[in-house]
C-alpha cells in the first residue's frame, strides 16, 4: 500500500515525550518521513504506543519510563532491516508496517504484514 503522509496535526510531533523517536532522524530525512508514517497508520489501527517498535528501538512514553514493560506488537521499519524477524514477530503481534523503499517526495510504498488465521497455533 501507499502509506499517506503524517497528517500535520497528528501531534507526534509536538508530543514531548515522543521527540526523540522522530529527532533521530533530520527533518528532511525520507526515513523521518516514513517514521512518522508508519506511527500515523498504527495510531489510526488503535496501536497503543507502548507496544510500538520503531526502527528497532521501543518508544519512551510515560508509562514506559514509570517501569511498565511490555512485549512489542507493533513493527515500523524500513529497507528490509530485521526482516528475518518478520515471522516471528508477526506471529505473536499485530502487524509490521515495512517501507520499501522511503523517499523525501515520492509515494511511501509499504509493505503490511498482519498475522494470518493460523498465526495462534506458532504464538505459544
Amino acid at each position: 500500500m501507499v502509506l499517506p503522509d503524517a497528517p500535520h496535526d497528528s501531534g507526534l510531533l509536538t508530543d514531548p515525550d515522543m521527540q526523540w523517536a522522530f529527532h533521530r532522524w533530520q527533518e528532511d530525512s525520507p526515513l523521518r518521513r516514513a517514521a512518522l508514517a508508519g506511527m500515523a497508520y498504527l495510531q489510526g489501527r488503535g496501536a497503543d504506543l507502548d507496544d510500538v517498535d520503531l526502527a528497532g528501538s521501543r518508544l519512551p512514553t510515560p508509562r514506559r519510563l514509570a517501569g511498565h514493560r511490555s512485549e512489542p506488537r507493533w513493527w515500523i521499519n524500513w529497507k528490509w532491516r530485521g526482516h528475518a524477524g518478520i515471522p516471528y514477530c508477526v506471529t505473536r503481534g499485530d502487524c509490521w508496517v515495512e517501507g520499501v523503499h522511503p523517499t523525501r517526495t515520492r509515494p511511501l510504498d509499504a509493505l503490511i504484514v498482519e498475522p494470518g488465521p493460523h498465526a495462534a497455533a506458532f504464538r505459544e
